[in-house]
């Protein structure tokens, strides 16, 4: 695991954006297992849809626009479900000493034989939503830990799914110390971690590996409707784990031209936007934000080695740009949560306005390229 420093809050409002467009150049090792495959085998899974955006295309001056929209992902509002199944799906797998689970009628049969099993996990919101979800469709108990800020909408979604709810007073990496210590303290417990430390980086790698499902979907959408390949796909940041998928997902293809990969994070808890500029990772003090889905303050060690490589650019914006963005959907067009407000504000930041045509070069973009942006929830992510 890497050293984190402190670094002022300063910082992430001062420069807001950085650019390397070497990063994609950068290769990496593809992701391996079957996370794809075993999502489909999931009772109702469906590809969630990719949404033209003609507005904002014009706005940009690229060729097209589209919104991957994550919001009606197996009904929960959020993409956070393909890495949780996926996790829980391994995991149990390892827990049993049994051969890899391939289908979710296999997982629901290696749960029976794992017995009374609590899933645990600390969240800000739909990460904790669906380790309850799964919990309850194996018959396992969950436990899930959020920290105080945490929107009362969540909770209320999460105690629907059978889960015990613990609010802990402070941020999200005090819920996480807290998670961490109820599995250390009670058997017959799994924790069901989407981010990293020393020790614990097999479950946030598979969940990394869950999300790359979006970017499978992405690329077989673009194909089928005969639009050129990405150009630029933006995702939002909070610990990193998402963002580490789509760098996997195109790093570790031989193809070129490769897609430029925006990460878009909170002003106030832009911890990658930090670490990239120092080139090592970096933690943030504590700060409240609006936008509680990316309001995390340290990356995940395992996807840093990833972003600080493969990330062509990253931005932070500030609530009140994401709630601007919020608002511009036009007819057919989906609302945005969080993440995709973030992203939209984020690509406004860097596709519009003054020095844009400059941002537009490095990034590899002209008036024929596609630009997509994941929505990563539902519209009521935004508090």
């Amino acid at each position: 695991m890497e050293m984190t420093t402190s670094v002022p809050m300063k910082s992430t409002v001062t420069e807001p954006a950085y650019i390397a467009p070497e990063a994609r150049t950068w290769r990496c090792a593809p992701i391996q297992g079957g996370a794809p495959d075993f999502h489909l085998t999931i009772p109702g899974f469906f590809a969630t849809p990719l949404v033209p955006a003609e507005r904002l295309a014009e706005e940009f001056g690229v060729a097209r626009v589209f919104v991957k929209d994550e919001a009606v992902r197996m009904g929960l509002g959020s993409y956070e479900v393909l890495g949780a199944s996926w996790a829980v799906c391994r995991l149990l797998s390892v827990t049993l000493g049994a051969s890899t689970i391939q289908t979710f009628d296999e997982l629901l049969e290696a749960a029976a034989e794992l017995g009374e099993f609590t899933l645990v996990t600390a969240t800000q919101g739909h990460h904790g939503l669906a380790v309850a979800w799964m919990a309850s469709a194996l018959g396992l108990a969950a436990k899930v830990f959020v920290p105080s800020y945490a929107a009362a909408s969540t909770i209320r979604d999460i105690a629907a799914e059978g889960a015990h709810v613990a609010t802990v007073f402070g941020s999200y990496e005090d819920a996480l110390t807290e998670a961490v210590n109820y599995v250390h303290g009670k058997r017959r417990s799994l924790l069901v971690q989407d981010t990293s430390w020393a020790g614990y980086g097999d479950v946030p790698r598979w969940i990394a590996e869950g999300y790359q499902t979006i970017f499978f979907e992405l690329d077989r959408q673009l194909s089928s409707e005969e639009t050129p390949p990405a150009g630029l796909v933006a995702v939002p940041i909070g610990v990193g784990s998402l963002a580490q998928a789509a760098v996997q997902h195109y790093r570790g293809q031989a193809a070129n031209p490769q897609p430029s990969l925006l990460s878009v994070e909170a002003e106030k808890a832009a911890a990658v936007l930090a670490s990239l500029r120092e080139r090592r990772l970096q933690s943030l003090p504590p700060a409240n934000t609006r936008l509680s889905e990316l309001n995390a303050h340290t990356p995940s060690p395992l996807a840093w080695p990833f972003l600080r490589n493969g990330l062509d650019a990253a931005v932070a914006v500030s609530d009140a740009a994401a709630l601007a963005a919020m608002t511009h959907n036009a007819d057919g067009e989906p609302s945005l949560g969080a993440g995709g407000a973030a992203c939209l504000a984020g690509l406004r930041l860097m596709l519009a306005g003054h020095g844009s045509a400059e941002r537009r070069h490095r990034l590899g973009l002209d008036a024929h390229s596609t630009v997509v942006l994941v929505n990563t929830e539902a519209p009521d992510s935004l508090h």
